[in-house]
Order: C-alpha cells, then sequence, then structure tokens
C-alpha cells in the first residue's frame, strides 16, 4: 500500500505541472490511496504544539 497525504486532486493538478504520484503498477501487488489532508505543514505544526504540552503541561497555557 502506498499513501500519499494530498487530497487527489491536489495530486492531479501536481501532474499537470509535471509533478504526480507513484504509479501503483511499478509495485506488484500495490495500491495507492489519497489520505485528504489538505495542509501537511498545518498537521505538523499541531502534531509539534501537541507533543510539547505532553512533555511540559505548562505548555497548554500558550496554546489557549
Amino acid at each position: 500500500m502506498i499513501y500519499d497525504a494530498r487530497p487527489k486532486l491536489n495530486a492531479q493538478a501536481n501532474r499537470i505541472k509535471g509533478g504526480g504520484w507513484e504509479d501503483s503498477k511499478n509495485y506488484r501487488n500495490c495500491n495507492i490511496e489519497f489520505c485528504d489532508i489538505d495542509n501537511i505543514h498545518e498537521v505538523s505544526k499541531c502534531f509539534n504544539k501537541m507533543h510539547e504540552i505532553i512533555k511540559d503541561p505548562k505548555n497548554l497555557a500558550d496554546c489557549i
């Protein structure tokens, strides 16, 4: 299984620009699944903030 974090529409638009995604035809018994995450950078930023809160709950006040 190949997971692509982007929405499929974004990947298709990227393909028009010369980019694209992994082609499951290059692998045996493989499928591609798009995860529909619109902005992976925001997801990463939120994950990092959550990690900071777990390390030190006093950081929660910075997020409210």
